[in-house]
């Protein structure tokens, strides 16, 4: 290896170093600093693109998963809809039956109500009783076409 002519004249001062092409004098702490500096850079952005992407991983999940969970939302609200509707058409049926069921049995009510006072109109208001045969003549007064009972 061959040292450039300034490197024989380079003496190293404490904290200091002296370029051996140019001579101009870069501290100690600045040239290893520097190294680090662009390592850690180097990793930082390798981690932080390392994170993002995981980031974008958990968002696209996060994604889908509220998707589904609002699919099944939906098909829950269908489910309750649909079984609400179910019940307030068994409710209405059941209503519908017990009205007819309760109509018919008044109507029949009325029905023999109606039979019975017919039967009553029907019937003469005034009838002659019944006399037996041996009592006839007692009764003759009675039976008089000017009686009020007939």
């Amino acid at each position: 290896m061959v040292r450039p002519p300034c490197a024989k004249n380079a003496p190293m001062t404490g904290s200091n170093i002296t370029c051996p092409k140019c001579g101009a004098e870069i501290p100690l702490t600045e040239a290893i600093s520097h190294r680090l500096r662009e390592r850690f850079a180097a990793d930082f952005e390798k981690q932080r693109a390392e994170l993002n992407a995981a980031l974008a991983e958990r968002e696209q999940k996060y994604t889908t998963e509220k998707a589904a969970l609002e699919q099944r939302a939906q098909a829950l609200n269908a489910e309750v809809a649909r079984q609400l509707e179910a019940g307030r058409t068994k409710l209405l049926t059941d209503a519908t039956r017990q009205a007819g069921e309760k109509l018919g049995t008044e109507m029949k009510d009325l029905q023999a109500q109606v039979i019975d006072h017919h039967a009553l109109w029907r019937r003469p208001r005034h009838r002659r009783p019944c006399i037996p045969a041996g009592d006839r003549e007692s009764w003759t007064p009675l039976l008089d076409s000017s009686s009020p009972i007939r």
